[in-house]
């Protein structure tokens, strides 16, 4: 760890700057820390090259405070939020987490090789009071999930765990999570691959109202290079702990370079003040033609009729043939080997290449968590 930096937010107004005193875990105060900036309201401090152990900073003022520590060092993470379907499977969250909503955790931990131990994962409100500790398993060396559901209020996160020296540490991310009331889920993610032809693709989306009352919702829907159709609904009421579905309609324009990329926006404003948004990617690419082009041969491929088609009168003289000739065996115990020779018939076959070997679907494009 090279530095920390302190910054201290109070609640209240004052007239003068904020009064401090920083302490070292030796009881003495630090002769290499600087004050970067000390108003009435912020208080910045930097320690260039802290000791492990026990720091202590006394505000001389009765006001609230938000104290944040934020270190430069190689042990850090992030995370990402991710809901599960009816068979468990993950999926990702594409937009700020509901209150109330059940979500698994994410975590992907840097500079582990100077870690001995992760321990937990603390969720705190803004003032860094405790609301949960979850319990972290282990998903691969760098990786880790937890469920949780999501608190009524904003919050933050804080990873705890012990360095290679036995030392406890932990890392507070840097931004709050931003908790709403309303949620929206995209079927397909985030990404989706579009047809260079101009034939139209349709997107699925629900709206979750998580809150305790009935809410109605302005549904909107834009993208950079307008391959928007139509959407609906536009305005929808949505009860309490309930969800609506809708939809979006989009094509890209007829020879629209494979490659183009044109990002949406879907987002939903309520009247009680909730609101969320899902940005998605439209992606136009040859192989959705190719692949439409293909499933569409299939559909029409039928067998071809036989050459020779058997007179009514073979349709019953076979069966009974091969009926006398069992029953002959079985009498007289003698192996008889028949063979029978038909026509072969004309059948039509796809031609056998590495693309229709292939299994695709639209999730498999660019989808990333």
């Amino acid at each position: 760890m090279s530095q920390i930096e302190i910054t201290v937010l109070a609640s209240g107004t004052s007239t003068s700057k904020i009064p401090f005193t920083l302490k070292d875990p030796t009881g003495s105060t630090p002769s290499d820390y600087r004050t970067v900036l000390n108003t009435e309201e912020e208080l910045v401090l930097v320690v260039e090259t802290p000791m492990p152990g026990q720091w202590t900073l006394t505000l001389s003022d009765n006001r609230d405070w938000r104290i944040t520590v934020n270190a430069t060092t190689t042990i850090d993470f992030f995370y990402s939020f991710y809901t599960r379907d009816s068979f468990g499977k993950l999926l990702p969250l594409h937009c700020s987490p509901a209150t109330g909503q059940d979500v698994t955790i994410l975590l992907t931990v840097t500079g582990l090789e100077k870690v001995s131990t992760i321990t937990d994962l603390v969720v705190e409100d803004n003032f860094g009071v405790e609301l949960t500790t979850l319990t972290l398993s282990r998903l691969d060396p760098v990786s880790y999930i937890a469920d949780t559901v999501i608190p009524h209020e904003d919050f933050t996160l804080k990873l705890e765990g012990k360095d290679g020296d036995s030392n406890a540490f932990h890392r507070v991310y840097s931004s709050d999570v931003i908790v709403q009331s309303v949620s929206l889920s995209m079927t397909g993610g985030a990404n989706h691959a579009l047809d260079p032809t101009g034939v139209s693709y349709t997107i699925d989306f629900t709206i979750h109202n998580y809150g305790d009352a009935a809410d109605t919702y302005t549904v909107s829907v834009e993208d950079t290079l307008e391959f928007l159709i139509e959407y609906e609904p536009t305005d929808v009421a949505v009860p309490a702990n309930g969800s609506v579905n809708g939809y979006i309609v989009v094509a890209a324009e007829n020879g629209t370079e494979s490659g183009t990329v044109s990002v949406g926006i879907l987002s939903v404003d309520g009247l009680t003040g909730a609101t969320n948004y899902i940005e998605y990617k439209l992606t136009v690419n040859d192989y959705v033609a190719e692949q439409r082009e293909y499933d569409e041969w299939k559909e029409t491929m039928t067998l071809a009729p036989p050459t020779d088609t058997p007179s009514s009168a073979s349709n019953w003289y076979l069966p009974v043939l091969i009926g006398l000739l069992v029953a002959a065996v079985l009498f007289t115990g003698i192996g008889v080997t028949v063979g029978l020779v038909t026509k072969k018939q004309n059948a039509v076959h796809p031609k056998t290449n590495s693309r229709n070997q292939q299994t695709w679907t639209l999730e498999d494009l660019d989808e990333t968590v």
